[in-house]
């Protein structure tokens, strides 16, 4: 392959044949990605539960809620730990990001599989309702008490909070469990945007990411 002369880092240029060919070689590291994706969610689906020890109530747009009432009737419940400590002025630019990639149809598709999603973070609820106003987040939001947060493991005394991913399942007499946690690489598998920038040319465009020489990275990875 042969690079083209221009002023703007880019990938080479070639035929439609040298293109084909190499599409062909990448698309046989993405068959061999999706099958470990399936397996490690196939694994995921066989974990054991724990039941979730605290009692716990939550502040939302309609008040003071039960953990159960979270759920909406729904037998599945994920929740995004957003970073946004109580006396913080603002909340975590990341994890606003994070929140902003989540379209305000997202329950409608999950509700249709049993599914709801909300954010929850120890901040009053005046604080998350003023934030989500002000940078659109559509996503259901609730104060947690910091018990809670330390439960989950979501919780560092020297920084604040851990951002993350828990699913719960609520059982038929309303016990909820722990089903699944997350604060790794796995949390990208829910940022749309994420995923749509990492098939581009240029990527993330953070910095430090695995890119040819020249390839602009002007961002600071989450």
């Amino acid at each position: 392959m042969t690079a083209k002369h221009t002023s703007i880092p880019m990938p080479p240029i070639v035929d439609r044949k040298a293109w084909n060919a190499a599409l062909q070689a990448e698309k046989q590291a993405e068959d061999a990605l999706k099958e470990q994706v399936l397996a490690v969610a196939a694994a995921r689906r066989r974990l054991p539960m724990t039941p979730v020890e605290g009692e716990y109530t939550f502040v939302g747009e309609d008040g003071e809620q039960s953990f159960a009432d979270l759920f909406q009737g729904a037998r599945q419940l994920v929740v995004y730990h957003f970073m946004f400590a109580p006396d913080w002025p603002q909340a975590c630019p990341h994890c606003t990001n994070y929140a902003l990639q989540q379209g305000a149809g997202i329950n409608l598709q999950l509700g249709d599989r049993d599914t709801r999603y909300i954010l929850t973070s120890r901040a009053p609820y005046e604080k998350l309702k003023a934030w989500k106003e002000e940078k659109g987040i559509p996503t259901p939001w609730y104060s947690a008490p910091t018990a809670f947060s330390e439960e989950m493991g979501v919780i560092n005394n020297d920084f604040g909070d851990f951002p993350g991913v828990s699913v719960f399942f609520r059982g038929d007499d309303n016990t909820i469990y722990r089903a699944f946690k997350t604060n790794d690489f796995a949390v990208e598998f829910t940022m749309p945007v994420n995923g749509m920038l990492r098939m581009t040319p240029y990527g993330m465009q953070e910095k430090g990411e695995d890119s040819p020489d020249g390839w602009p990275q002007p961002f600071n990875a989450m």
